[in-house]
C-alpha cells in the first residue's frame, strides 16, 4: 500500500522517526549525495516501477513510478496546498531505424507529502512532510503517478521558473482508463511495423525552488522498457527491460546517444529561460546523398519553439523531408497539427502557427521531443530554432552537423617565426560534404595582445590556401586563426577547432641570443633541498624502472636532472615530502624579453582515486618566489616550458627558477625530470647595424673598435655596471688606417628599438639612430665626444685621435641607460668613413 494512503496520524509518526535504512537497488547507475550542490536540487534517483491500464480506441496507457532525491544542501519545498511543490512529468520514447521519437506523454502528477528515506544518501530528516530534506528520497509508486485525481495539465506550468497555477485545471477529475495518463498509440508499439524497436520511459521533476537555485537542468532520468502484447493484441503490457538501469540526471535523448555513438548531441540554452537538447544522426546513403535526422528535446524552455530551419545550398537536391511529434490529449488546449515542411532557396524548414496568431499552436513545448529529417546531396549548415513565445533572443543557432570540409596545416602550425620576415602558412581544405568559398578565406591575427586584424588568404587552387603572417620583431607574440565559409552557407569553419575563441600562438625566436645553455651534462650550479624522505633530485643518465620515470633524457646528450634515479633500487619515486631543484643565478638585468626555457618530465602513477600531489614551477629575482605553473596531471612525455621572466618578476642580476615536486598525498608514485635549460633574450638592437662597417669593405668581419670597460658588450652588446664601479671608454685604432683616426661618437638615451635604423647621407652607412647634429632638437640624442671638430658641437667628454681612452675610476652614482655609436676614419670605405659598432651602457642601482 502506498504511503499516500496511510491515515494522517500514522504519517505524522513516521515523519518523526529516524530515517529508515534503505539500500539502493541495482536499478540506479549513479550515486547521489546530499549536499553536493547549492540550494534545493531535485533529481530522479530511480524509475522504480510501472503500471498498465486497459487500452481504449487504439490508445494504451501506462504510468511510471519515480523516486526523487534532494542532492542539494537545502531542503526542497513540498507544500500540497499551493504551488510550492514539485510536479512530475512522464514520457515514452521509441528508438527504431536510427530514429529516436517521442510516442507518448502524461499529465503532471502534483506532489503533496514528502517522506524522508535514505535511498540517495543519509537523510537529514526535516521533521515535516512539507520539506524533502538534504540527502533524503521520496518514492511515488506508479499507481500514484497514474492516479487521475492528482494529475494536472502541462499548459499551466512554466518549467523554466517552476511556477504554475494552483489548484490545477481538472483537479480531482477522473475518467476512463487512459484519461490524463501516459498515453501511447497501440500502433506505435506494433512489432511488425517496428521490428527490433527499443523503448524508453522518462521521469522529470519541476519545482520553483529548484529552478530558482539554478538546479533545473538535472531533473530528468530515463530507463529502458519492453512492451508485450496482451488482450489479443489490442493492448500492451510494459515492464523494465532485463538488466535496465535508471540513467540519472539525463534527459531521455541521451538514450539515443547511448545506443548509437554516431549521434551528435549538444545542449542549447535560452538566456533567462530553459534548455534544448539537440541530437543529430547523419547517415551515408552510398549514392552521394546523406540523410540528416534531428531530434530536438525541449527540456524546460517555457518560450518553446515554433520553427526550425537548416540551410544547405540553392543547388542542393533535397528529398524525404519528414516530421514527427507526440499527441496532446485529455483536454490540453494545444493543437495536434504537424509542422508544415518547406524548401526554399536551399533552406529546409518546418513551422507551426506563430504565437501571435495562435498561442495554443503545436509548439515544441517543455518535456517534449520533435523530429525533423531530410535527405540531401549537400551537407547542411548550422540550423536556426525560432522561439515561440515573445522575448529576446528570438532564435537559437544550432551549430551542429558534419562539416562541409575540414581544415588542416599540411606543414604544421608555425610556432616560431623569423625576425623581420613574412611567414607563409599553408592551409588545406579537404572536402567532406561541400566545398569552401575562396572569397571568404581569411586570416585573423593580433600582435602582442592588440586588436585583431583580418587579411585575405591567397587561393592556390585545389583546396590549398596561403596565409601570410606579418613581419615581427624579436620577442613579439602573434595569435592567429583562419576561417573559410562553405559555399552556400553563412557560418565559417575555423582552424583551430573552436576559433575564434581558440587560436594558434607564434613567437619570434629565431634571432634570440642564448645567454646560458645547460644540457645538464655537468652541474652548472643547481642546488637540491626539501623535506622528502626519499627521491631527492639527482643528475645522471635515466634508469627506467617503469614507475613513471623517463627512459632517456630530452636532448639526447645523455644526462638530465631526475628525482630518485638510484640504479640500485626499483623503488624509484619521491616519498614523504617535497624535493626542490633550484637553478643557479642568471643575470638578465634590463632584459625585458628574457626567457628561461627548459624541458620537463612529470608523472604521477597514483594508486588511489585522489590526485593530491603536484609539481610547481616558481621564479624569483632575489625576493619572494612567484608561482608560474602547477602541474598535477601527467605529461605525455618530455614537454618544453618557457618562463617569460618579466611576466612574473622584474628582470635583474639575481633571477632563478626552481621545481618543487611533492609526495604529500596517499599512494602516489611521483617522478620528475629537467633537461635542456636555456636562458635567452632578444638582442637589444639589430645586429646588422650594431656591428658597424669599419673594415668591412675589405671583405672581412666588421672591426669592434668602440669599447666600454674593454668589451663591445658581447652578443647582447650590453655593458652593465653598478653604482661606483670603474668605467672606461675607448676607441681602438682601425687596422685599415696606418695613421691615427679621428672620430665622432653619438649617443641616444635608452636603447633604440631593434627595427630602428638611420641611413647617413652620401652612402656612409647606417646608424642605429640619427646623430645629434642632424636632429639637435631631440633631447634623447646627444654628442658624446668629437675629436674631429666636424660636428661643431661640444661633447660630454674630450677626445683625441685613435687609439683613445677615457676612464672614470670612481664610477657613476645615478641610473644611466644609453647606447653609443660613432663614425671613424676608415680609408677602405667609401668616402673614407666607417660606422663603428654600437654598445649599450647601463648603470643601475639594482632596486
Amino acid at each position: 500500500m502506498s504511503h499516500r494512503l496511510l491515515a494522517m496520524p500514522v504519517i505524522v509518526c513516521l515523519l518523526f522517526l529516524p530515517a529508515l535504512a534503505q539500500t539502493p537497488p541495482s536499478g540506479s547507475t549513479k550515486v547521489m549525495l546530499g549536499g553536493t550542490t547549492s540550494g534545493p536540487d531535485f533529481v530522479v534517483g530511480e524509475l522504480m516501477d510501472l503500471s498498465n491500464y486497459t487500452a481504449i480506441g487504439g490508445i494504451d496507457a501506462i504510468a511510471v513510478g519515480t523516486r526523487s532525491c534532494n542532492i542539494g544542501d537545502t531542503p526542497c519545498d513540498w507544500i500540497s496546498g499551493d504551488n510550492r511543490h514539485p510536479v512530475i512529468a512522464q514520457q515514452c520514447y521509441r528508438l527504431w531505424n536510427g530514429r529516436f521519437e517521442m510516442i507518448g506523454r502524461a499529465w503532471l502528477k502534483h506532489g503533496f507529502t514528502a517522506l524522508a528515506q535514505n535511498y540517495c544518501d543519509t537523510c537529514i530528516n526535516p521533521g515535516t512532510g512539507t520539506k524533502l530534506g538534504v540527502g533524503c528520497s521520496d518514492p511515488y509508486v506508479s499507481s500514484l503517478n497514474g492516479s487521475q485525481g492528482n494529475l494536472g495539465p502541462r499548459f499551466e506550468v512554466d518549467a523554466a521558473s517552476g511556477v504554475f497555477s494552483y489548484p490545477p485545471t481538472a483537479d480531482g477529475v477522473t475518467g476512463n482508463s487512459i484519461y490524463k495518463r501516459l498515453q501511447v498509440h497501440v500502433s506505435d508499439l506494433d512489432a511488425a511495423s517496428f521490428p527490433g524497436a527499443r523503448y524508453f520511459v522518462e521521469g522529470q521533476y519541476v519545482a520553483q525552488d529548484d529552478a530558482a537555485a539554478g538546479n533545473k537542468q538535472n531533473n530528468a532520468s530515463w530507463k529502458e522498457v519492453v512492451f508485450t502484447t496482451s488482450n489479443g493484441g489490442a493492448d500492451y503490457d510494459v515492464a523494465f527491460a532485463p538488466g535496465a538501469l535508471t540513467n540519472n540526471m539525463e534527459p531521455a535523448i541521451f538514450a539515443w546517444k547511448a545506443a548509437d555513438s554516431s549521434v551528435e548531441l549538444k545542449s542549447f540554452d535560452v538566456p533567462g529561460d530553459g534548455r534544448f537538447w539537440v541530437g543529430l544522426k547523419t547517415t551515408d546513403n552510398g549514392n552521394g546523398t546523406f540523410t540528416y535526422e534531428y531530434a530536438i528535446q525541449n527540456l524546460n524552455s517555457d518560450r518553446s519553439a515554433w520553427k526550425f530551419e537548416v540551410p544547405t545550398s540553392p543547388a542542393a537536391v533535397i528529398t524525404n523531408q519528414g516530421y514527427h511529434d507526440a499527441d496532446w490529449h485529455s483536454g490540453e488546449p494545444y493543437a495536434n497539427v504537424d509542422w508544415t515542411p518547406s524548401i526554399s532557396g536551399g533552406v529546409v524548414s518546418w513551422a507551426t502557427t506563430p504565437y501571435a496568431t495562435d498561442p495554443n499552436a503545436n509548439a515544441l513545448r517543455w518535456a517534449s521531443i520533435s523530429n525533423f529529417r531530410f535527405t540531401s546531396d549537400v551537407a547542411p549548415g548550422a540550423g536556426t530554432l525560432h522561439l515561440f513565445k515573445p522575448g529576446t533572443p528570438t532564435t537559437i543557432l544550432i551549430d551542429m552537423g558534419p562539416p562541409a570540409f575540414t581544415l588542416g596545416l599540411p606543414n604544421g602550425a608555425v610556432t616560431e617565426v623569423a625576425d623581420g620576415m613574412l611567414t607563409d602558412v599553408l592551409v588545406r581544405a579537404t572536402n567532406v560534404a561541400g566545398a569552401p568559398d575562396p572569397s571568404t578565406a581569411e586570416l585573423h591575427y593580433r600582435v602582442n595582445g592588440g586588436s585583431w586584424i583580418t587579411s585575405a588568404l591567397m587561393d592556390l587552387g585545389g583546396g590549398d590556401f596561403l596565409a601570410t603572417l606579418p613581419r615581427l620583431a624579436c620577442g613579439d607574440l602573434i595569435d592567429w586563426y583562419v576561417e573559410i565559409t562553405p559555399l552556400g552557407a553563412t557560418l565559417p569553419i575555423g582552424l583551430p577547432a573552436g576559433a575564434p575563441f581558440t587560436f594558434f600562438g607564434s613567437s619570434v625566436t629565431e634571432n634570440h641570443i642564448v645567454l646560458v645553455a645547460d644540457d645538464c651534462e655537468t652541474d652548472q650550479g643547481f642546488t637540491v633541498s626539501g623535506t622528502a624522505l626519499d627521491g631527492q633530485w639527482d643528475r645522471g643518465i635515466p634508469v627506467n624502472f617503469n614507475r613513471g620515470d623517463p627512459a632517456a633524457d630530452y636532448d639526447g646528450s645523455g644526462q638530465c636532472w631526475l628525482t630518485d634515479n638510484d640504479p640500485t633500487t626499483s623503488n624509484s619515486d619521491v616519498d614523504g615530502g617535497e624535493t626542490i631543484l633550484t637553478s643557479p643565478i642568471y643575470d638578465v638585468w634590463g632584459l625585458d624579453q628574457a626567457e628561461i626555457v627548459f624541458a620537463l618530465w612529470y608523472q604521477n602513477k597514483i594508486t588511489t582515486s585522489v590526485r593530491d600531489d603536484s609539481m610547481q614551477i616558481e621564479v624569483s629575482n632575489g625576493g619572494p618566489w612567484v608561482l608560474v605553473e602547477t602541474i598535477s596531471t601527467n605529461l605525455t612525455g618530455w614537454e618544453e616550458r618557457v618562463i617569460h621572466v618579466a611576466d612574473h618578476v622584474l628582470p635583474n642580476q639575481t633571477v632563478q627558477f626552481r621545481l618543487r615536486v611533492s609526495d604529500f598525498g596517499q599512494g602516489s608514485v611521483v617522478e620528475a625530470g629537467l633537461d635542456a635549460v636555456k636562458v635567452r633574450s632578444c638582442p637589444l638592437m639589430t645586429e646588422a647595424f650594431a656591428a658597424g662597417t669599419v673594415g668591412a669593405a675589405l671583405g672581412g668581419p666588421a672591426e669592434q673598435v668602440l669599447m666600454i670597460n674593454g668589451t663591445n658588450g658581447g652578443p647582447l652588446r650590453r655593458v652593465a655596471v653598478g653604482y661606483g664601479d670603474p668605467v672606461s671608454f675607448a676607441m681602438a685604432q682601425p687596422s685599415t688606417n696606418p695613421f691615427s683616426s679621428v672620430f665622432i661618437i653619438w649617443g641616444v638615451v635608452e636603447t633604440p628599438p631593434p627595427s630602428f635604423a638611420f641611413p647617413l647621407p652620401a652612402g656612409i652607412g647606417t646608424l642605429l639612430f640619427p646623430p645629434a647634429d642632424i636632429d639637435p632638437g631631440n633631447p634623447a640624442l646627444f654628442l658624446f665626444t668629437d675629436c674631429s671638430g666636424f660636428s661643431g658641437l661640444p661633447g660630454i667628454v674630450g677626445s683625441y685621435g685613435t687609439p683613445w681612452a677615457e676612464s672614470l675610476p670612481g664610477g657613476i652614482f645615478f641610473d644611466v641607460d644609453v647606447t653609443l655609436q660613432g663614425i671613424v676614419i676608415d680609408p677602405s670605405a667609401p668616402l673614407n668613413y666607417g660606422i663603428t659598432n654600437a654598445v649599450n651602457f647601463r648603470v643601475d642601482s639594482g632596486l
